[in-house]
């Protein structure tokens, strides 16, 4: 079915500036000429989507990473290896916590949440956390809504396909977030219904997509509030499926009223179905401030994508997937461990590629002044023509060198095992007080604090900088703990110290930790003096202090080699 008139004119709008398109224009989008891949991955498979701009150039399905599946799709991305990648996930296996987080400073805020986020979610888990806002009033406690994406077989599977492609990873990123941008492009771009009161505070999209199903995301006042997922049935019949859109819908805004929604025309529905379901699609029945059926062709046209929905679609995915890579900053950006040292390697290879390319303009501006100095003197034509050949030579070396960067994996893989390797001499002194604080109290505090970190071995080659790395501590810290007490002896004062050393080294297992004047320690050996004198023997003035050395971080994985692309890591 065509658009209506009354659409059609608020798409031109639009599309000329006027005021309909002044909301979507606030979200920044790529250029015309930029191109990029877009993997959409569900439970039910994965579409990859190869954009220019808002033209959809290719666009590939494979039910599975296997590499029967995935063939068509390495191809692509191999005959395209400079054109970057985003991943967006449609899965089941996700998981919203929100979580109200003390009124700590702007700069500490993010060293609580990982904490959080590390607590709520297993390790292998890929999160991150969306700050859904502050309170204004009160203690100012931060609002934070905590995200994990379970790293499941097949998960895995898809990120080791892809972590393998030349392609430059920026992200993983999660339907229902992303929809923040999705749905506001859509709506302001339809025709509008008037009703008493302010625009609605609930809005609710509903997506039928081919690799997950039934996609429902609720923003509330533009924020995430609620996402679901229901499996699609395999029914031809338009009205079937119509009926169980409509249900799920009926279900969903009986889950809203749990979170303070009413029926009192405060929800904004948008479904995205077939054509033909959207036809025996009943929304009126929902009461709702505006309701909304369109097919996918409808939303390429309202958005401006060329070839993102061709007349038979039945599905939104690939309208999602276009519509997402022209959004130049997405609401949240995951990685996994694998993926953050690739992202390393890419920040090297730009360093490297920057230089290169000041090479290469140093030797042309050699070879121009050279062709300068010759023509004012003829009779050296030949040395002019040899020196020429010679610079054209070098700047071919240097662009080829450059353009190899892009393309070898194995040079990829390398650089992100050293980057792993080197991990600890990463390691700041924010990082160990961090750790650190939650060690002190009020009987406990900190004299003196010395930080020294030590330098890799200077003239040395790759073999010994890591056989250095691995055997000796790249940071050492002293600190120096004062004991307010009170203490009826030596002896109890001896025990306290003793247990403090030994939690610190549970606390911080990634140090070797040492004291140099623990009481009831012999000098110049580890033995324990223990006294069998019954008399009570009072502490001196200063004699309440000790200093502990923590030498480290040792490195977890000690002598691991470095892991491969697609071997785990994540």
């Amino acid at each position: 079915m065509a658009l209506s008139d009354k659409m059609k004119a608020r798409m031109e709008a639009a599309r000329g500036g006027g005021d309909a398109a002044a909301k979507p224009g606030k979200v920044q989008r790529i250029g015309a000429k930029q191109e990029r891949f877009v993997l959409l991955l569900g439970d039910e498979g994965a579409i990859l989507v190869y954009t220019k701009g808002k033209r959809v150039q290719r666009r590939l399905f494979a039910p599975s990473p296997q590499p029967e599946h995935t063939k068509t799709m390495i191809e692509l991305m191999g005959a395209h290896p400079r054109v970057p990648l985003r991943i967006l996930v449609d899965s089941i296996d996700q998981q919203y916590i929100r979580h109200v987080l003390p009124p700590v400073s702007a700069l500490s805020i993010s060293k609580l949440v990982q904490r959080r986020l590390d607590r709520d979610f297993p390790p292998e888990d890929i999160k991150g956390a969306l700050q859904i806002g502050r309170d204004r009033t009160g203690r100012k406690e931060w609002n934070y809504l905590l995200i994990s994406l379970a790293n499941t077989a097949q998960i895995q599977g898809w990120m080791d396909v892809m972590l393998e492609q030349p392609n430059q990873l920026l992200g993983v990123h999660l339907v229902p977030v992303e929809t923040q941008h999705y749905y506001p492009a859509i709506a302001n771009l339809v025709p509008q219904r008037t009703y008493e009161g302010t625009r609605a505070t609930w809005k609710l999209l509903v997506s039928h997509n081919k690799v997950g199903g039934f996609r429902q995301v609720v923003l509330k006042d533009g924020k995430l509030a609620f996402t679901r997922l229901a499996q699609s049935l395999d029914d031809a019949i338009p009205a079937v499926v119509a009926g169980n859109v409509e249900q799920e819908i009926l279900n969903t805004m009986e889950y809203l009223r749990r979170l303070g929604y009413t029926d009192s025309g405060t929800l904004e529905i948008v479904a995205i179905v077939a054509q033909e379901v959207k036809e025996a699609l009943d929304l009126k029945r929902f009461n709702a401030a505006g309701a909304y059926a369109l097919s996918p062709v409808e939303v390429a046209d309202l958005l401006g994508l060329e070839q993102a929905a061709l007349s038979a679609d039945r599905y939104g995915d690939v309208v999602m997937a276009t519509h997402f890579a022209t959004v130049r900053k997405p609401s949240l950006r995951l990685m996994s461990k694998y993926g953050k040292q690739l992202a390393q390697f890419y920040q090297i290879r730009m360093g490297a590629r920057l230089a290169g390319g000041v090479l290469v303009a140093l030797l042309m501006l050699s070879s121009l002044s050279n062709l300068l100095s010759f023509i004012m003197d003829s009779s050296e034509a030949s040395s002019l023509n040899s020196k020429q050949t010679q610079v054209q030579s070098q700047i071919a070396d240097v662009q080829q060198d450059l353009q190899g960067l892009d393309i070898d994996t194995s040079m990829k893989s390398a650089v992100v095992g050293v980057i792993e390797l080197f991990e600890p001499y990463k390691y700041s002194p924010l990082d160990f007080v961090q750790k650190l604080a939650p060690m002190l109290s009020k009987g406990i505090s900190v004299v003196s604090y010395d930080w020294q970190r030590k330098e890799l071995p200077g003239g040395a080659d790759t073999t010994t900088i890591m056989a250095s790395n691995l055997a000796n501590p790249s940071v050492v810290v002293t600190v120096e703990f004062e004991f307010a007490g009170p203490f009826a002896d030596k002896d109890q004062y001896a025990k306290t110290v003793r247990d403090y050393v030994d939690s610190l080294k549970a606390a911080l297992p990634e140090f070797a930790v040492q004291s140099d004047n623990l009481p009831g320690q012999s000098a110049g050996n580890d033995k324990v003096e223990v006294s069998f004198d019954n008399k009570a023997t009072p502490l001196q003035e200063g004699q309440n202090k000790i200093k502990v050395t923590f030498s480290g971080p040792i490195a977890a994985t000690a002598g691991a080699a470095p892991m491969a692309p697609g071997m785990g890591g994540m």
